[in-house]
């Protein structure tokens, strides 16, 4: 009837598509030696801001996925309470199983990492370009059409409504922003390396 019952209906037929995915998984004894991550590209609103389209704004909601970690006979539940992405995937597999990798090129850190000092960066490509630097639970964003800035905290306002730049600590805003400076350096040694 509206977006939200079809959200929800969404959800139900990816938990039956999972259930269905671990059954038969089970059937052809593939658990046995398997970590299985599940995880998203991207979230979507479903009118939280009266926007249902992730090409209109830069909403947390626009950037919260899940990610599962399976591994049979292994119940670990844990909420992290920092902000990840998927360039942490892959330092989270290595902590989690305990291996030993003197050199690497990853640029995330373990989820388990509780020390991790790292930006999670987010960027929205659509309707001005937002480009973004999380610091939990502070979220900064520049719209690059305009230039207006906002910082949030995510842990006393989910919903982003009151815009607190001129309220924080001036050296947290001055981190937040240089965080933003990533996005260029990557496209210019992208570009000098003949990759684009």
């Amino acid at each position: 009837k509206n977006m939200r019952e079809r959200y929800i209906n969404n959800i139900y037929m990816v938990d039956r598509g999972l259930k269905y995915f671990f059954e038969e998984l089970e059937k052809r004894d593939y658990l046995k030696n398997v970590l299985v991550i599940v995880t998203g590209d991207h979230s979507f609103p479903i009118g939280e801001h009266g926007i249902e389209h992730n090409e209109a704004g830069f909403y947390d909601e626009f950037f919260r996925i899940p990610l599962f970690i399976y591994q049979k006979n292994q119940i670990k539940s844990q909420l992290i309470e920092r902000a990840y992405s998927q360039i942490d995937i892959a330092p989270t597999i290595v902590d989690y199983l305990h291996l030993s990798v003197k050199k690497n090129h990853f640029e995330g850190c373990s989820i388990f990492n509780k020390l991790c000092k790292k930006p999670v960066l987010i960027l929205q490509p659509y309707n001005g370009i937002f480009l973004g630097s999380i610091r939990y639970p502070l979220k900064y964003s520049i719209r690059l059409q305009t230039g207006k800035e906002s910082v949030f905290n995510l842990q006393k306002d989910s919903m982003e409504q009151y815009n607190i730049i001129n309220n924080i600590n001036k050296y947290k805003l001055k981190t937040l922003r240089k965080d933003i400076n990533l996005f260029y350096l990557n496209q210019t040694v992208l570009q000098k390396d003949d990759f684009l």
